[in-house]
């Protein structure tokens, strides 16, 4: 509806106060967002549930899984979600509100998001970026979601850095990147590994790994 007003444009009016807004006589409660989507591929009885943290790794995850043996879970990007947020900050901000979101299925087998969330019980992980970021959208999901696990699609991104890859922090530029404090002893444990250089989710050929995916 924003767009009936201000020359037409609906960018404009998230530039200006509420009161502006109310002076026009514009009704602000139902200026709404832009909607949020999630990308799930999911089997109907799937060995494990991962939350992907960005969606070029969910990609090659769904890909790899020819067999649709596991729950894969990403927020979608591509410049239809929130730009200020990250992908990993959406999924944050998803799981910790359930806030209205739009379920993309990428397989035959169709769940909504929450659904596919709720079933995964015990067998809910996480992958991301080895980084501090990476690690604090992992705490920051686990807060709201206690059954959530490392998935051990990290074991060979964790064997790089100890072999001496990896990048610095100042070369991707990821100075700026923080990690909360957290009561997990598995966030302490990797962090001290990225602690100086961090190494992406696509290093991992998933192909090549997708048995660790389901397990910690």
């Amino acid at each position: 509806m924003s767009a009936q007003y201000l020359l037409g444009s609906s960018k404009l009016l998230r530039t200006l106060p509420s009161k502006v807004l109310t002076d026009f006589g514009i009704p602000v409660d139902r200026l709404q967002g832009p909607p949020r989507y999630v990308l799930v591929a999911g089997a109907e009885h799937p060995e494990a549930t991962i939350l992907v943290e960005n969606p070029h790794s969910f990609e090659a995850a769904v890909k790899a899984d020819k067999e649709c043996r596991f729950c894969w879970i990403a927020t979608y990007g591509y410049g239809l979600s929130k730009s200020d947020e990250s992908y990993g900050d959406q999924m944050v901000n998803i799981v910790s509100q359930y806030s209205p979101v739009i379920t993309l299925s990428r397989r035959p087998y169709y769940t909504e998001f929450k659904q596919a969330i709720e079933a995964a019980c015990n067998n809910l992980f996480f992958w991301g970026d080895l980084d501090l970021a990476g690690l604090d959208i992992y705490g920051r999901l686990k807060q709201f979601l206690p059954a959530l696990k490392l998935s051990r699609l990290y074991q060979p991104m964790v064997e790089e850095l100890q072999r001496g890859g990896g990048h610095s922090y100042q070369s991707a530029q990821k100075e700026r990147q923080s990690l909360g404090e957290f009561p997990f002893e598995e966030i302490h444990e990797l962090s001290k590994i990225c602690a100086s250089v961090a190494l992406d989710q696509e290093f991992v050929e998933v192909e090549k790994n997708l048995s660790l995916s389901g397990s910690e």
